[in-house]
């Protein structure tokens, strides 16, 4: 699959712009992006959004899955490998469904999504059973791109085209500069003699908080 990929990229024709004349330390155009990215409420807020989801659920998902499926359902590599796969399955229908449909408001699917995954994610702390859980990651997977996608477009399509590279590495470190993180507090957590269930629980209703708080924001859900 990555070989057909690379020769798909091979066929893209980019047209030959000419060498910028202004040279900019990395320093520079650092200031320069943090500077763009305060004036822009709608920069701002899918950063923190960004954030936070990445922080609540990368380490608690990760981490909390393989303890759940092991110590809860008393199953085995091939249960958690039905968890993988359902997450997969789901991942690959949102972007099928997406990519057939035009969102006429993306913001409000965005923050919809994410109220929707956050009890899902909530739920998944409460449940007992395995393949409960795999419908449940699945349909999480699903809401997941109905998340990304429409996040990274908005992202996008409100910043300038010479600050475009800037502000997605912006969300890119924001995002993934947290998993790290995230999965030190989850282990430091469990050290503590706190169940992974109730992890997963506090980290959901902190999400479904934060989604809710997101209601008010009239830039996100008008945003067309």
């Amino acid at each position: 699959m990555l070989i057909i990929a690379s020769v798909a990229v091979w066929f893209i024709k980019l047209q030959e712009k000419p060498e910028e004349t202004e040279n900019h330390s990395p320093w520079e155009d650092l200031k320069e992006g943090l500077q763009y990215a305060r004036k822009n409420e709608v920069v701002i807020s899918i950063v923190m959004m960004a954030l936070f989801l990445n922080f609540f659920f990368s380490g608690s998902f990760s981490i909390g899955m393989p303890i759940i499926v092991k110590d809860i359902f008393q199953g085995s590599a091939v249960s958690l490998a039905i968890i993988q796969m359902s997450m997969g399955i789901g991942a690959l229908i949102g972007a099928i469904v997406l990519a057939s449909i035009k969102l006429k408001r993306p913001g409000v699917v965005m923050i919809g999504s994410l109220i929707v995954l956050a009890i899902l994610y909530t739920a998944t702390g409460f449940s007992v059973h395995l393949m409960i859980t795999a419908g449940l990651v699945a349909i999480m997977a699903l809401m997941t791109q109905l998340v990304n996608i429409p996040l990274i477009t908005m992202l996008q399509q409100t910043t300038e085209k010479r600050m475009l590279g800037r502000m997605m590495s912006f969300l890119m470190t924001v995002s993934t500069g947290l998993i790290p993180v995230s999965y030190v507090a989850t282990s430091f957590l469990i050290a503590a003699g706190i169940g992974i269930q109730t992890i997963i629980i506090v980290s959901g209703v902190n999400v479904t908080l934060l989604a809710g708080y997101n209601l008010k924001n009239k830039k996100i859900l008008s945003f067309r």
